[in-house]
């Protein structure tokens, strides 16, 4: 076996080229929002998330990238607000769309949802577990003030 004990500081920049390249193809990865519909809304939300983990993208990025996905009256939403603050975090923005265009916008309306959610014949656990986590996610980030555990007690 051999071991290089020269200068490894090109590999670095390499990987950075590497998440680079690859970021230029995110609009593509991910599907575009116009506006209609909540479950729309959410699966364009994991899918910006997703396209981001991929290449460790940062904050800006993640904005940039729901501005050049959202067309019509998304678009111009994300545009408006972007305008207003150009300093935006991609946090801050998914609370402003998920309060204009999620259907999880009434508290006792995500609470049902993720109180009556039941397996389906034929899913499988993991996609039933994943569609629980995904309910409990829009559920605990719309009530932020009730802790996890209480909500999670209440549907034992």
């Amino acid at each position: 076996m051999v071991v290089y004990k020269g200068d490894l500081s090109h590999v670095g920049n390499f990987q950075q080229l590497m998440l680079e390249l690859r970021a230029q193809g995110l609009p593509q990865q991910v599907r575009n929002f116009s506006g209609e519909g909540g479950k729309r809304f959410s699966e364009w939300i994991r899918d910006i998330g997703k396209a981001g983990v991929s290449v460790s993208a940062n904050d800006s990025r993640l904005v940039g990238l729901a501005l050049q996905t959202s067309t019509g009256l998304a678009g111009n939403f994300v545009l408006r607000h972007i305008k207003a603050n150009p300093n935006i975090s991609s946090r801050d923005l998914k609370a402003i769309l998920s309060a204009r265009f999620s259907d999880h916008s009434d508290q006792q309306f995500t609470l049902q949802k993720l109180r009556r959610a039941k397996q389906s014949h034929g899913e499988s656990v993991q996609a039933f577990g994943d569609k629980l986590i995904n309910l409990a996610d829009d559920a605990y980030n719309l009530l932020h003030t009730l802790s996890f555990s209480r909500i999670w007690l209440t549907f034992l």
